[in-house]
């Protein structure tokens, strides 16, 4: 059952991964090009803050990635681990560190009160009502 658990929850989180990491099939270069080309908002385009540039691989060493999540228990440690192997493995520098919430609601409630302050974590697992907060805030 644990191994069950956990191969679901490694499903789960390589299933984000995968989409997260989807980017239209375009290299880096390809993207900075684009970005570089978009139009001037003195030119009545769009702003210049809907622009995303992707950063080159030797710019993310030492990137420290702050993770809320609401996993307690077994599913708590399923995360942990995860995090600790990515840590490991990855070879740009990135350091995840995962840190328990408490449950949805009260992570929820922690986002809200870190979107006061313009402070808080960098990725946050939420549910369905915490997506609808997202999009009506305008953080996606």
């Amino acid at each position: 059952m644990k191994k069950k658990i956990v191969s679901l929850l490694l499903t789960g989180v390589m299933a984000v991964g995968a989409l997260a990491g989807c980017g239209g099939g375009q290299s880096i270069a390809d993207q900075q090009a684009a970005a570089d080309s978009s139009t001037d908002p003195a030119e009545g385009g769009d702003s210049a803050d809907s622009t995303v540039t992707m950063a080159a691989a030797d710019e993310v060493d030492g990137t420290e990635i702050t993770f809320w999540h609401s996993m307690g228990g077994v599913n708590g440690q399923a995360i942990d681990e995860l995090v600790k192997r990515f840590n490991e493995e990855n070879d740009l520098g990135i350091t995840v560190v995962s840190e328990y919430q408490g449950e949805y609601d009260d992570a929820l409630n922690k986002l809200r009160s870190a979107q006061i302050g313009n402070m808080g974590a960098d990725l946050v697992q939420v549910y369905e009502i915490g997506t609808r907060f997202m999009i009506d805030s305008g953080w996606i």
